[in-house]
């Protein structure tokens, strides 16, 4: 699969290629080099899973609690234009 970047450094995965990883828009890769290779992974936090199509916390509360404050900051940098 070849892709190509845009003026702006941005590259473009392909729909197939989303869905078989179930990326949205939105989700957060992890991009390192490797052996001269850029290599991305989906970012996975810790004590979510998946099942039914819903995502389901099994990790403790203080594991919840920075949870939600990182997604409020992340609401809120979103809200300001950040």
């Amino acid at each position: 699969m070849t892709l190509q970047i845009d003026p702006l450094g941005r590259v473009v995965l392909p729909e197939a290629l989303r869905e078989s990883l179930r990326l949205h828009s939105g989700d957060h890769l992890n991009a390192r080099l490797e052996d001269g290779r850029i290599v991305l992974e989906p970012m996975t936090v810790e004590g979510l899973i998946e099942r039914d199509g819903m995502l389901i916390w099994t990790g403790g509360v203080e594991q919840s609690v920075d949870l939600i404050a990182l997604s409020r900051a992340e609401r809120e940098q979103h809200a300001l234009g950040s």
